[in-house]
């Protein structure tokens, strides 16, 4: 077994990240559901895919868990994504998703953003370093409006100027986001015409 029977019944923080454990390390986590001390969980860098994603979707959705922060940052979840997205549909106590370098494309973002309506915990996600253009970033805008979202990290992805116009637009009616990260995307390099506007 990838977690070698460990008794983590106790532990609070779980860090198991760049261990190349891929999909079966994500399989393997489903052991964790319902163990309620569990609040912090980094699996970065284990090149978990779909498979391991549904299996870490069964910990996120399971009754009674408390984890809080999940950081899955260089991973290749792709359509897995979508598994994440229904189990935060069930999932209430995750505050902060880290999604970053995943390989993300505008369609995965669009339908785990449609899934994240009415999401009433998440309150960062990082989505930085992926693929993710306009649509994926208007999909994004949307989710503001649905969910309780306050920190959103879109740096490095090639967001031109509709994504980045859907985004601010968002920051002007939902007035309780406090980051707004879209540095080094292809919308940075974009200067709207102020004076045009005037």
């Amino acid at each position: 077994e990838v977690l070698g029977g460990a008794a983590v019944s106790s532990i609070e923080t779980l860090d198991i990240s760049r261990n190349s454990g891929g999909d079966r390390l994500g399989t393997e986590l489903a052991v964790l559901a319902g163990h309620q001390s569990l609040s912090r969980l980094f699996l970065e860098g284990n090149a978990i895919g779909a498979e391991g994603a549904a299996g870490i979707a069964r910990l996120i959705a399971s009754r009674g868990t408390t984890l809080r922060w999940l950081e899955l940052s260089r991973n290749c979840l792709g359509v897995g994504l979508q598994s994440l997205g229904r189990a935060l549909q069930e999932n209430t106590s995750l505050r902060y998703l880290g999604l970053s370098n995943n390989g993300l494309v505008d369609a995965d973002v669009h339908i785990f953003c449609g899934q994240l309506t009415g999401n009433t915990g998440l309150e960062e996600l990082v989505l930085s370093d992926n693929c993710i253009g306009d649509l994926g970033a208007s999909a994004v805008a949307g989710s503001m409006h649905s969910t309780r979202l306050v920190r959103v990290n879109l740096a490095d992805n090639m967001v031109m100027a509709g994504g980045a116009l859907a985004l601010f637009r968002a920051v002007e009616k939902v007035t309780r986001i406090e980051l707004l990260d879209i540095r080094q995307s292809t919308a940075s390099y974009w200067t709207p015409n102020v004076a045009a506007a005037a």
